[in-house]
């Protein structure tokens, strides 16, 4: 399975971040799953793409033109897609991707989600959308869906897309 993973440029402040993210993308490239993702060599994507390389898995990255010529870019990916712009970039990471996987990250990172989420039930109904709960990162955008969807403006169908899951044990499930 293609699997795109949205993560931070930046690291964050917890170590448990970096800690957990290694431990899934270990498990994940163990099960054979390929990995897409952002393209650069830094913060959490860094990560991301570093421990998958070192377990075997096919990576590709989707990077911006502007940060590719910056040098930002990973070396070593299997496949590398330069977008100019973040919508090209999107699009192309949802197009190879058969499952999408939200890790903490920034704004960046809740774009890229939202948009998956968004289009989802018109698009691609089948394909599971995991937001990666590392140490409650996501439980307030959590709780703000239910609230959405008590208010009236999220659709249960489309609420019930989206899984918050807190543990690599959670994740054994979907794959």
């Amino acid at each position: 399975m293609n699997i795109a993973i949205y993560c931070g440029s930046c690291s964050g402040n917890k170590e448990i971040h970096e800690e957990k993210v290694k431990e899934l993308i270990t498990y994940l490239a163990n099960q054979g799953h390929s990995i897409i993702y952002g393209g650069s060599d830094i913060g959490i994507m860094g990560v991301v793409a570093s421990t998958a390389i070192s377990c075997g898995a096919e990576v590709t990255g989707v990077e911006l033109e502007m940060f590719n010529n910056m040098g930002l870019s990973k070396a070593g990916l299997a496949h590398y897609y330069v977008a100019k712009t973040f919508a090209e970039r999107r699009n192309k990471m949802i197009e190879l991707a058969d499952a999408f996987i939200a890790l903490p990250g920034g704004i960046g990172t809740l774009d890229e989600i939202s948009e998956v989420i968004c289009y989802a039930p018109l698009y691609f109904p089948d394909k599971k959308i995991i937001l990666y709960n590392i140490d409650h990162f996501y439980d307030l955008l959590n709780d703000f869906f239910i609230h959405m969807r008590d208010e009236g403006f999220l659709k249960d169908s489309t609420y019930n897309k989206c899984h918050f899951l807190s543990s690599l044990d959670e994740f054994k499930e979907f794959f």
